[in-house]
This record gives C-alpha cells, structure tokens and sequence, in this order.
C-alpha cells in the first residue's frame, strides 16, 4: 500500500507521460481531493507530502515544473 503523501507526489511527477488527456485530469483530480476533500486525512497527506519534498528537493522541482508545463498549456 503506498502512502496518500508518496500517492500524490508520484502522481505530480508522472502525469505528463499519460498519453491520454483524460488520465491526466484525473490523476491531477486526485491530488486535489487528497490534499482538500478528506478532513484529518487530508492534512496528515499535506503533512507527509511536505515532508517528501524536503527530503527530495530536486524532485520536487520537476513536479513543480510538470504542474506550470500543464497550467501554461491549458485553456479555460
């Protein structure tokens, strides 16, 4: 079983080599209701996840970088 925190950091770097638009929504989708949706569950999550980028800065950044790739490709 993998972790919410290590869950929604894989997710951050590997979305944009989904071929399909629609996989990468949803993948984006569910870093978004790990981290807002799920009460004490969601802060823990935000807690292991800060604590994975400390730890993994470079990585980090990628994810970063992935996320303003897709923002600035993205229309409304």
């Amino acid at each position: 079983m993998v972790s919410p925190g290590a869950w929604m950091f894989h997710k951050g770097l590997t979305f944009v080599k989904r071929k399909s638009t629609l996989k990468q929504l949803k993948d984006l989708y569910g870093i978004w209701f790990v981290t807002t949706q799920l009460g004490g569950f969601s802060e823990d999550a935000i807690l292991e996840f800060q604590s994975l980028i400390k730890k993994h800065s470079k990585w980090y950044q990628t994810f970063i970088k992935n996320c303003r790739l897709w923002i600035d490709s993205t229309s409304p």
